[in-house]
C-alpha cells in the first residue's frame, strides 16, 4: 500500500504497514483483492484488462483516482 502520509485511520495504518511488510508476490495478490473487494461493493470501477507480458493489468477508477492492479 505504501501509504507516506497519515491520512488513513489508525487501524487502517496499521493494515497497511502488515501489507507493506510482506513480500511483492503477497502485496501484489493483496492489492488485486483489495481492488477487486472495491469494485463489486461500487467503490471502483473497472477500466480496463489488459496482457503484458504473459501478466495480467487491471485497470480500475474511483475516488478521482486510476490504479492499475497486475
Amino acid at each position: 500500500m505504501k501509504n507516506t502520509t497519515n491520512d488513513l485511520p489508525l487501524k487502517l495504518q496499521a493494515f497497511a504497514q502488515l501489507l507493506d511488510a510482506q513480500p511483492p508476490e503477497v502485496q501484489q495478490v493483496s492489492q488485486f483483492l483489495l481492488a477487486t473487494a472495491m469494485h463489486e461493493a461500487g467503490k471502483f470501477e473497472l477500466l480496463n484488462i489488459a496482457e503484458v507480458d504473459g501478466r495480467w493489468h487491471y485497470t480500475f477508477s474511483g475516488a478521482g483516482e486510476v490504479l492499475s492492479v497486475v
